[in-house]
């Protein structure tokens, strides 16, 4: 499958991206970008049940897991001075 795709005229779908602010790079899933916001996705191949306590993940097992929803806060932080920097000023 191709890292980027258009889902329509003025939409791309980029999978699998690492991009780098800084000195340092951050992995994205997938990114939509529209003419009106980017959308950030985090996919994940969790199985079974899980509970959320306090912002906490637990698997089934009680093991404590990483939060997506974490990831996706981290990743949006980190992309906002990546498009500052290239002057793109979309909502995410």
């Amino acid at each position: 499958m191709d890292a980027a795709c258009s889902l329509a005229n003025d939409w791309l779908y980029v999978h699998d991206i690492s991009l780098k602010v800084g000195q340092r790079y951050f992995h994205n899933d997938s990114i939509m970008i529209t003419p009106y916001c980017i959308y950030l996705f985090k996919t994940k191949s969790y199985k079974g049940k899980f509970t959320i306590n306090n912002n906490r993940w637990y698997s089934s097992s009680n093991e404590e897991i990483e939060s997506p929803i974490a990831q996706l806060l981290r990743n949006e932080s980190l992309i906002r001075p990546f498009l500052q920097k290239h002057r793109l000023t979309p909502q995410i």
